[in-house]
């Protein structure tokens, strides 16, 4: 409950149980002051008819002095009317006053009324001031034993109750429970609140819970929902005949069903219309009288939005948020209609800018960083990878070690090699020992022959440890799959790419390559980092397609980059690049590959 609303209603309990007011001054004060924050007055004064003149008993705030108050020209016949039909109002402007004057008749022993200068800001609230002055007009009686018929004062102690409950759904069933326990003639009282296009019931007083989808809880939504589309308060009774258009079917089709003597839909809301809710009574004995209905009309007036609030607090993040909107919205199209207002100002202005703005065309593909510096890296000879020490994505040194070949085999080779050699040595001192000549020549030509085979071998076991021909980065080859395996000579095992000379390879489909020009511009972002953008020239367009499965034909276009490579930056990396084309209609821009589809599909 909020302080001034709590703090008021215990300053009126107070006066109320402090009775007649007769020659206190300081009691008059108290509720001249109090009357003037209820009816939401710019000032309130409580003046005493007399014979001679009238007395001045009260004036909050104190602008003037009392006998000038009191020569207003407007006070005498404003009294005058309010004693014959206990209260009386001028409009603004009667006589140049911008204010309006309220005079209500109070019911205390001697002749008493409370006036009422109203501002413009409370001026659509008239009647609701008026309203509000007649409920407390029974404060000054003696003792509070005055007949005040259904004033709202026995409510008084319901309306704090409302307000110092935490939670909407306790405080909506100490609403309707404490109006039927308040007031003997409400049997029934049902609270329903607006949720999108519908009235839901939240609390039927007699019952902790309910089935929503009954028969009787879908009838007491329809009436309410009358109520709530014509934004009116409704009472259908037997002896009424309602005029001016009201409709009231579901009323009475509720009153048919329920057997009841009268149903009363009481309509609350805000001006903002982002809540509406309906207090709907039932009486089965009893009429509603019409002081009762006015009282019930006052305590849903305070107690609303201390509901509404409620309400609010407990509703998620998304409805906060659109309320919120909606009320920014409000302020610049008017509250009335304010989604279909907005709807239809953004398609004008998309239909305005359509068809008279422009947007850049942009030619798009999917793109890749690569490099000419690759050089494949190969097996040097028939064998199997003994160790294999790097993987793609690594940096390698210059004559880095990238696999070693099992070089057991040849090991064993040379050995046989090493043996022949020096047994044919042997034949080849043989011979010329003996002049032998033919066969000194045959043995030095195996000796030549053994020769060559161990030089042979020589170079193949250097080459077995295979090493990077310059400093780079692997781009193909992984460790794990090349351990172990057999290979023969010439087999791809690294590729090393050089990082330096790097440029984009870009795919752009065929129905968008004949856009692309050599010299075009454009802009290229990295997957991993989609934030930065990268301008790009376009170099050479290869005038050949290549067809991919999922896509289509693309064409390859190449362009170089118009930064410095970063050292991040690895051959292979992709992203997506486009092309500017210029400014184009927005129409075309948006619509061109809709329209060549079409005439594809119309074609004949």
């Amino acid at each position: 409950m909020t302080d001034p609303v709590r703090r008021l209603i215990g300053e009126l309990r107070q006066l109320r149980r402090q009775g007649n007011g007769a020659g206190d001054a300081a009691f008059w004060r108290r509720f001249a002051g109090q009357a003037r924050q209820l009816c939401l007055a710019e000032q309130a004064a409580i003046v005493q008819p007399g014979q001679a003149a009238p007395e001045l008993l009260a004036l909050e705030p104190p602008t003037m002095e009392a006998t000038e108050w009191l020569r207003q020209p407007w006070l005498e016949g404003l009294m005058s009317r309010a004693s014959r039909n206990d209260f009386a109002a001028s409009p603004p402007g009667s006589d140049g006053s911008r204010q309006a004057r309220v005079a209500v008749r109070l019911l205390a022993e001697q002749p008493l009324f409370l006036v009422l200068l109203v501002g413009e800001e409370a001026m659509p609230r008239l009647n609701d001031v008026l309203l509000r002055a007649q409920l407390v007009a029974d404060i000054g009686a003696s003792g509070g034993s005055v007949e005040t018929g259904h004033g709202a004062l026995r409510f008084l102690d319901l309306i704090a109750e409302t307000y110092g409950l935490p939670r909407f759904s306790t405080a909506a069933y100490a609403l309707v429970n404490g109006l039927v326990s308040h007031a003997t003639e409400i049997d029934q009282a049902v609270l329903g609140w607006r949720e999108g296009a519908y009235v839901r019931v939240k609390a039927i007083s007699h019952f902790d819970r309910f089935e929503k989808k009954t028969e009787l809880v879908k009838v007491l939504e329809a009436a309410m929902e009358e109520a709530a589309d014509q934004a009116l308060s409704i009472h259908d009774a037997d002896a009424e005949q309602h005029a001016g258009g009201m409709v009231v079917l579901a009323h009475r089709q509720l009153r048919q069903q329920l057997q009841c003597r009268a149903v009363f839909s009481l309509c609350l809301g805000d001006d903002a219309g982002d809540d509406q809710a309906v207090v709907l009574l039932v009486s089965h004995q009893e009429g509603l009288p019409q002081g009762l209905r006015e009282s019930v009309h006052f305590v849903g007036q305070v107690t609303y939005p201390r509901l509404r609030e409620l309400k609010q607090r407990e509703d998620g993040l998304p409805r906060r948020a659109l309320r919120a909107l909606r009320r920014s919205l409000a302020w610049v199209v008017g509250p009335e209609n304010v989604w279909s207002k907005t709807f239809a100002v953004l398609l004008s202005a998309l239909l305005a800018y359509a068809l008279l703005g422009t947007l850049t065309h942009r030619v798009e593909g999917s793109a890749q960083l690569t490099t000419d510096s690759i050089r494949l890296v190969s097996a040097p000879f028939d064998g199997r990878i003994d160790q294999a020490a790097v993987s793609a994505g690594d940096e390698v040194a210059a004559d880095a070690i990238l696999a070693v070949m099992d070089r057991e085999d040849l090991l064993l080779q040379r050995a046989e090699l090493q043996a022949d050699l020096q047994r044919n040595l042997a034949e080849v001192n043989r011979a010329r020992a003996a002049f032998d000549l033919i066969e000194s020549e045959v043995a030095s030509a195996r000796v030549a022959q053994n020769r060559a085979r161990l030089q042979r071998l020589a170079v193949y076991l250097d080459e077995g440890e295979v090493r990077a021909p310059f400093a780079g980065v692997v781009v193909e080859g992984e460790r794990q799959d090349l351990l172990g395996l057999p290979v023969a000579r010439g087999d791809a095992l690294y590729r090393i790419a050089r990082i330096e000379g790097m440029y984009l390879r870009i795919e752009i489909p065929q129905e968008s390559v004949h856009f692309i020009e050599a010299g075009d511009r454009g802009d290229f972002v990295f997957v991993s980092q989609p934030d930065r953008k990268l301008p790009f020239t376009v170099r050479r367009i290869i005038p050949m397609a290549q067809v991919r499965d999922a896509g289509g034909a693309v064409f390859e276009v190449k362009a170089d980059l118009d930064v410095t490579a970063e050292d991040w930056w690895r051959p292979g990396m992709g992203g997506v690049a486009k092309v500017d084309k210029g400014p184009r209609p927005l129409l075309w821009v948006i619509g061109h590959r809709l329209v060549n589809r079409l005439r594809l599909w119309l074609w004949w």
